[in-house]
């Protein structure tokens, strides 16, 4: 599970990276990749997946919003923020 407390994001709690506005880095300072409204991208703009109704689109593969959410846990973040967390920090 990953949480999000602030603008840092932790696994077992340790902080494996943070946000910035809709960027995402890691631990190490190495911008991830970022996220619009229901897309992902990652550091170069390449768009990696994006949100439609209740699935998340990726690599031509359709995987439930619902999956990726119960994962990344934290107050205000949209589901595209979560989504995006899980894709660049997730296990």
């Amino acid at each position: 599970m990953i949480e999000v407390t602030g603008n840092n994001i932790y696994r077992a709690g340790i902080k494996i990276g943070w946000l910035s506005e809709n960027h995402i880095y890691d631990n190490m300072g190495k911008l991830m990749g970022y996220f619009t409204t229901d897309s992902i991208y990652d550091a170069n703009g390449n768009k990696l997946a994006y949100i439609e109704g209740d699935y998340v689109i990726t690599g031509g593969k359709e995987i439930e919003l619902e999956q990726i959410l119960s994962n990344v846990v934290g107050a205000g973040l949209s589901n595209a923020a979560r989504v995006a967390i899980a894709i660049f920090l997730g296990e």
